[in-house]
């Protein structure tokens, strides 16, 4: 059994009705929606789908707060794997096809996302959204601003941060998963303690809408999960 996990904004997530897979387990939705509105009641999430768990939580960290809230959570009551959607997926598949990252994506529409959601043998680790791309690591990286929106300043390079919180990285390149879609396994999950995502959940840094350290966890969850010292049958491919 799966879960899936959905970083939800302000986007219509019709397509949440379409999972059907008697193997997808839970499909949690972390809502950020921040408006006074009834847009996005509570009917509306439990009309989408039977599976759907609501957390609604404040509009801070983009989805890096929500893959680390889910972990956090539920870090004793994992499923085999979990995959981490957007609220709107096609967005980066669009995104893939100009050119932006470096491979084509696997599934050329949202209904070809739906389709392998309900295939016969749904396995977290066969979801790929365009590949994992290996860049030669950003160390002075940095992010001013992102769809318009000016971006929280760290305090630290992506380089200094990675050091602080992960590990030191000795390599001249890089894995990451752009856009931040992916599958993992229970075990990777595991392999960091529960404290360490609490940690990391509580960096004031993070705790803000539009801070620049969630552009560096996009950079930087094949290593936080340790991915490089695991079997293929762990590993994460991009949905």
């Amino acid at each position: 059994m799966i879960d899936i996990v959905i970083a939800h904004y302000n986007e219509d997530l019709f397509w949440v009705k379409k999972i059907i897979h008697n193997e997808i387990s839970n499909i949690y939705i972390y809502s950020k929606y921040d408006k006074k509105d009834e847009k996005f009641n509570n009917e509306y999430f439990e009309n989408l789908n039977p599976k759907v768990i609501l957390k609604k939580v404040p509009n801070v960290g983009r989805e890096a707060e929500t893959i680390l809230r889910y972990c956090y959570e539920q870090y004793n009551n994992l499923n085999e794997g979990v995959i981490f959607l957007q609220g709107r997926p096609n967005d980066c598949r669009k995104k893939l096809e100009k050119g932006i990252f470096f491979n084509k994506p696997h599934h050329s529409s949202l209904n070809d996302l739906i389709k392998n959601l309900n295939q016969k043998k749904i396995k977290y680790s066969n979801f790929q959204i365009g590949g994992m791309s290996s860049i030669g690591f950003p160390c002075n990286f940095r992010i001013n601003e992102w769809r318009g929106e000016k971006c929280q300043k760290s305090k630290y390079t992506y380089g200094d941060w990675f050091k602080r919180n992960i590990r030191n990285h000795n390599s001249r390149m890089t894995k990451w998963y752009p856009l931040a879609q992916f599958g993992i396994s229970k075990q990777l999950i595991l392999s960091n303690k529960i404290n360490y995502y609490k940690y990391l959940l509580d960096d004031n840094e993070l705790n803000q809408k539009h801070p620049e350290l969630a552009h560096y966890y996009e950079r930087a969850w094949f290593y936080l999960f340790n991915c490089e010292s695991k079997s293929k049958e762990d590993m994460v491919l991009f949905i």
